[in-house]
Parts: structure tokens; sequence; C-alpha cells
């Protein structure tokens, strides 16, 4: 079935899933929203499935994992934000595509995908990627645009001898592993620029690569950090550093700025100063090139020279907050923080990680992002003063998932380390009451959810997850068709609610499906027999998991 760019829009319905001999199903840029539906683990014929650049939200059921004849699977350019453990079950699985969503991990259990040959999750908010070893007959990985911050975190990589495409460009990784290159003959693109590597790391590449941008992309580079202020006094000796590691292969030439103003004749690695000078304040940094690595030009960190101006020194600029100072990494920060001192200063400097906050020049600081405040002071004659530093901070939000037992059953499966925090079971958003368990056994058909708070005091909702405590016989002893036998027309009655879709499919005596029907929310359906020969007819009923026919004559 391909249904792409249709601007279809609503829910993906569930009997789509219910045709047995679906292989093929191409749902790419509509306007669907809502979640993928459990029943997409009924489509167990299914080779290929493209649900691309959609609306679709929420977590991905643990029922996709009953899909092992799939090959191809899309869910790029969505709002995902949860991959169910199970995906490691899809061993026949050859190309993954998770980009432009809003996952921040993805499960250990993706090193299993034995067959895959294409992965990209690039475009999340990945800090690691864990346990790939397992891919051996990858080619092409892409994980650009994400959060990764070294390259252990990228577990096992480099044991990956099939790769051919490597995208790691946009990431804040600040070393590549040594042994990259002479572990991927088979490599022939590799993307790490816009992350923070120095020659020492890129050198030997450009010597495998050689400079042709097309196979190794390595320039820019962002800027080292972290910046720092640095006090000194007058006649004080100081020394000024990069914080730029040279390469092994070529020397690195040095540009010294103070204040954005080139220092003509300054070309080591260091900025020297004997004996410091008021016109010696200000802020440093060097631009630094290679020969071995061309094209690129990596910026130091920023030193700011400031005085303290000795016996004349300015009082001690104290800062504070009245605001918590960590926050969990699935909420927005909001702190206020401000300076302790009656002191009137000619000048006010706030710094998050060492770097100007531009336009922050109050007494008062409201802040929204994770770093490390400090605020420098100065008087009319150019003395200065650092404060104390304070520290915002993010704690990570515990990850959570909720799979199906059995039709009653429903268990919480902490994703997260920290698995000693506590349970709140939710049904249609209400908490119930005594739900406190990992495990819950419904009663009602409905949309449930879990609440999980960790000992660190962050807690996450699950998705949605639809439950039918409704069997069988339940469903088969509560319809009723009438009139039966009938001349044409005929309505068939639910004793129970009933939520979600409703399938009715109309057979004849010998099993030849007729007719087929779907309704949603309605407790009363009518269907007609018209143009149908007298004789026995037999009509199946799936609502809610469960199964029921009825026989029905017609005259």
């Amino acid at each position: 079935i391909d249904l792409s760019n249709n601007n279809l829009e609503g829910a993906i319905p569930d009997s789509i899933f219910m045709l047995p001999e679906l292989v093929r199903l191409d749902l790419f840029n509509n306007n669907i929203t809502g979640q993928i539906p459990a029943f997409v683990g009924d489509s167990t014929n299914l080779e290929y499935l493209d649900l691309d650049k959609n609306n679709l939200s929420g977590p991905v059921p643990s029922e996709i994992s009953k899909l092992t004849k799939l090959t191809t699977l899309w869910l790029a350019r969505n709002k995902f934000n949860e991959l169910p453990e199970s995906i490691g079950d899809l061993t026949n699985l050859r190309n993954l595509f998770l980009q432009d969503n809003e996952f921040s991990s993805i499960p250990e259990t993706v090193g299993n995908l034995s067959e895959l040959e294409i992965l990209d999750v690039n475009k999340n908010k990945l800090t690691v990627l864990r346990n790939l070893a397992g891919l051996t007959k990858l080619k092409n990985l892409r994980a650009n645009n994400n959060q990764l911050t070294d390259f252990a975190s990228i577990n096992k990589i480099a044991s990956l001898s099939n790769l051919e495409i490597l995208d790691l460009s946009n990431n804040e990784l600040d070393s590549l592993p040594e042994i990259l290159s002479a572990n991927h003959q088979k490599l022939s693109q590799l993307i790490v620029y816009n992350n923070r590597l120095d020659f020492r790391d890129l050198d030997s590449l450009v010597l495998d690569f050689g400079s042709n941008q097309d196979s190794f992309t390595y320039a820019p580079q962002k800027r080292q950090i972290p910046d720092q202020d640095k006090i000194v006094e007058l006649n004080d000796p100081v020394f000024v550093f990069t914080g730029i590691e040279e390469g092994e292969i070529s020397p690195s030439n040095y540009k010294w700025y103070q204040n954005d103003n080139e220092l003509i004749g300054e070309t080591s690695s260091t900025y020297d100063i004997n004996a410091m000078a008021l016109t010696d304040a200000g802020v440093y940094r060097a631009e630094v090139t290679s020969s071995a690595v061309p094209g690129l030009t990596i910026s130091s960190i920023l030193t700011n020279l400031i005085f303290s101006c000795g016996k004349d020194a300015l009082p001690t600029a104290e800062i504070y907050t009245n605001f918590s100072t960590q926050f969990c990494d699935n909420e927005g920060i909001y702190a206020q923080i401000q300076i302790d001192s009656a002191f009137r200063f000619n000048s006010i400097q706030w710094r998050r990680n060492g770097e100007q906050v531009l336009g922050e020049i109050d007494s008062i600081i409201t802040v929204a992002r994770d770093g490390e405040y400090t605020l420098v002071v100065s008087d009319e004659n150019g003395c200065s003063a650092v404060s104390n530093p304070i520290a915002i901070s993010r704690i990570p939000a515990p990850q959570i998932a909720v799979e199906t037992v059995d039709a009653k059953t429903i268990r919480a499966i902490v994703l997260s380390a920290d698995k000693a925090g506590t349970y709140q079971w939710l049904r249609e958003n209400l908490e119930i009451d005594g739900a406190n368990d990992s495990i819950y056994v419904v009663t009602e058909a409905d949309n449930y959810q879990v609440r999980y708070t960790a000992l660190n005091g962050c807690s996450v909702v699950s998705g949605e997850t639809f439950v039918t405590s409704l069997s069988d016989d339940a469903l088969n002893s509560s319809t009723t068709v009438y009139p039966n036998p009938t001349k044409g027309d005929f309505s068939i009655e639910f004793g129970i609610p009933l939520k979600g879709e409703v399938t009715y499919r109309v057979y004849n005596s010998v099993g030849i499906l007729i007719k087929e029907y779907t309704s949603q929310g309605k407790q009363t359906m009518k269907l007609d027999l018209d143009n149908q020969p007298t004789g026995i007819y037999f009509i199946e009923i799936r609502a809610e998991g469960a199964t029921a026919t009825k026989r029905i004559g017609k005259q």
C-alpha cells in the first residue's frame, strides 16, 4: 500500500495493520498525528514500513518487535521520544532511519541488529551511543547534530570494519580514536566538522584521507572551552596559553589578539607578559593553524586578564540565588542570580562558563541555561573583581517504557540507571489510587501511563498505552444482532462501552468476505445485506483486541 504524499490527516487506523498479506506500507510525507497503534504488531508479514515526515509522537510501541520480517523502517522526521528495548528483535532489519526526532537515548539492544547496513540517528538529543560492536555489517552511520561529548561514548565504533560513511559532525566531541583510519579500509567519507577537535586528533587522518573535503570533512571546528578570567596585579608576570594541542606531523602557527586587535609579531604557543601594565588588561585569544591540516583555523580559549589593584582592590563581589540550582534535563531552567553588595560599581559584566553574557549589565540576571555563572565588576579606575561562581546544572531525568505482559497486565520498565524510584499509574491522565507498583493489572479497557520518580527527584511520564481487558467471550456475550433473520438492514448493538476502532467483516456461508466496515465510538452500528442472496452470513467483529463472531440469516 502506497499512500505517500496524500496530505492525510488524523491517526493511523488500527485496521490497516489487520491486512494479513500486507508486505509494504508507505505513509511518507503526510500530516498523520498521534501514536503508532499497538496493532502494528499484527502485520507480521510486513517487510517495509515508512512513516517518515509526519507528526507522529510519543513512544514507539513494543509490539513493533513482532515485525520480524521487516528489512526497512522509516521513523524519521516525527516527534518520537522513545524506542522500545524490543527493537533489538528485528534481526532482519537492514535500514533504520530515526533522524529528526526527540530521542535522548537509543536502546543498547540496537546492537543486536546484526544485518543492519544503515543507521541514521542524526538531529536528535543523544549524548551517548552504546553497544554498536554487534553491527558488523553497518556501512552508513549518521549521528550528526546530536550532543555526543566524547568518542568513548560511541562505544566500539572503531571495530565496525565495514563502515563506508561516518558522519559525527555538529556534536561536542573532543577526541577521536587513533585506530579509526587503520581499522576502516572501506571508509570513504568521514565527516567530523563542528566539534571541539584539535590538530592532534586530525593530522594523521588527513595523512590517510588526504585533504579532499569530499572524503574527509573536518573544518570548521568550534572554539576551545572553557574560557577563563585571570586576576593579576600590577607588574605581575603573566603567561597565556591556547588550550590547543599541536599535531604530531607539523608544528602549529599562532596569531595572538588582544580585544580582537592582532598583536603583531606574537607567534608563539603562549603569550608572555613580563610585567603587567594597565594597558595589558583585556581579552586574549589565539588563532591557530597547521600546514598538516589545511583549511582549518582553531580559536583558542578566551583569557580575560583583570587587575585587582592590590591594596586598592574592590570589595568582594558576592552573588547568590534564592532559586534551585539543579534542574531535571526534561524540564526548563529558570533562576535569578544577583549581587549581594551595596557598593556601587562602575560596570557589571555577567559571565557564563567564563564567556560574557551579552546585554547582561544589571545587578540581577535571569538564566535559562545551565553553566557556571560569575560576575566581573569594575570601578572607574579599571580595578576589577570576580565573584564567587554559582553553578546551574542539569541532572538526568529517568527514562521509562511500558510493555504489555498479557491482555490485562502492563509493566513499567526503567531504562535509566536509577531503578529504585517510585511509580504512579495513570488512567486518562488521572492518578489511580493504590497503583504504585511497577506492574499494574487493568480492570477496564483504556489508555494508561505511568509516572516514575527517581531518587534524585526527577520524574517522567511514559507515553500512553492502550490496554484492553475485554475477552472474546465478553465481547460475544454483550453483542446483539437484530432483527435476525433480516430482510436486508440490521443493527449490531454493544452492551458494554467500547473505545477505539471497531471492525466488522461480513462473510457468506462459504467463507468469502463480501463487506467490511469500521466504526469509532459507536454503541450501535447499522449494516445491511442488500443485494445479497438469501442464506446464512457470519459477522466477525474485532474491538479492543477481542474478536466475536455472530450468525445472521437473510430472508
